[in-house]
């Protein structure tokens, strides 16, 4: 699988894209081996800084599991984990985290909208949103509320830490399941009950 990934994006001061900047899309192969590259790294090497990630998932998947597979990678450490959108910034202005990786479906407040309040409130946060599918305008609204990536939630663990070390590095990943729906049509995504 291959990503597309947008170099910077226009990023402003503070680290979101400009509407309409202009932006050079390199792919990227998420399965090539170790290079050497700054956003890649041996899985035996840890560290002296790991990457602070806040996890919010619908708590009604295997409680944990994506939070302990991420714990596997030597420079990603999951140091928060909700079960609901509107207890995202809350929590993200106590543990201030790097990343934030948010399930687009969550209960309280939507993923596109606890990203929004990421936004404006963690500006420092950059934001990684995940969903099982595409549905027409949510790369839209992900992108004007300020993630920095897109990505399938089912996909390879190594894929997500390979896009949390992208997203640090200031450049935009986007899955192409996502990009090749229309982001011009379709609903809108809602809070969960």
């Amino acid at each position: 699988m291959r990503w597309a990934v947008y170099p910077g994006r226009g990023a402003g001061a503070r680290g979101h894209a400009r509407p309409g900047s202009a932006a050079r899309v390199r792919a990227v192969d998420p399965g090539r081996a170790y290079d050497g590259a700054v956003d890649e790294m041996p899985r035996d090497h840890r560290p002296a800084k790991s990457v602070r990630v806040l996890l919010a998932e619908d708590p009604d998947l295997p409680s944990g599991a994506l939070a302990i597979l991420l714990g596997l990678e030597p420079d990603i450490e999951v140091v928060a984990q909700v079960g609901r959108g509107d207890e995202v910034t809350r929590t993200a202005l106590g543990v201030r985290p790097d990343v934030a990786l948010l399930d687009i479906e969550l209960a309280g407040l939507s993923g596109l909208d606890a990203a929004a309040e990421l936004r404006d409130e963690v500006p420092d946060c950059r934001v990684l949103l995940l969903a099982t599918f595409g549905r027409p305008g949510y790369l839209r609204r992900a992108m004007a509320a300020g993630a920095a990536g897109f990505l399938v939630k089912d996909g390879p663990v190594e894929e997500l830490a390979r896009a949390i070390r992208l997203v640090l590095t200031g450049e935009t990943v986007i899955d192409p399941a996502f990009a090749a729906a229309s982001p011009d049509e379709g609903p809108v995504a809602e809070a969960a009950p």
